[in-house]
């Protein structure tokens, strides 16, 4: 098996900073830019039941939302998850949060 590497001219991505946190639901904002738009409500009233149960077990991934007031958040990754979060009457989830290091 033969690898290629390619040189390349383009700057590299700064290095990104991810840390574990409770964060409130109010402070999160869903994606606009997220393609899944369908979620089975069932499915999602038997993961808020879970996660009664046993708490959110997988944190969802945020950012700091882009020029929105300071502390809030957009929602990268984990958006059943946070739904069923909110389902399930928490305040607040497990998160990581990224926030860029430039």
């Amino acid at each position: 098996m033969n690898a290629t590497m390619v040189a390349s001219s383009t700057k590299a991505v700064p290095p990104v900073v991810s840390s574990i946190q409770e964060v409130q639901l109010a402070k999160i904002r869903e994606s606009k830019t997220n393609p899944r738009r369908f979620f089975d409500e069932a499915k999602l009233a038997e993961l808020a039941d879970n996660i009664r149960q046993h708490g959110v077990l997988q944190p969802i991934l945020l950012r700091p939302l882009p020029e929105g007031e300071a502390g809030t958040y957009e929602l990268v990754a984990g958006t059943r998850r946070y739904r069923a979060s909110k389902i399930g009457v928490l305040r607040f989830t497990l998160t990581f949060t990224r926030q860029d290091r430039s």
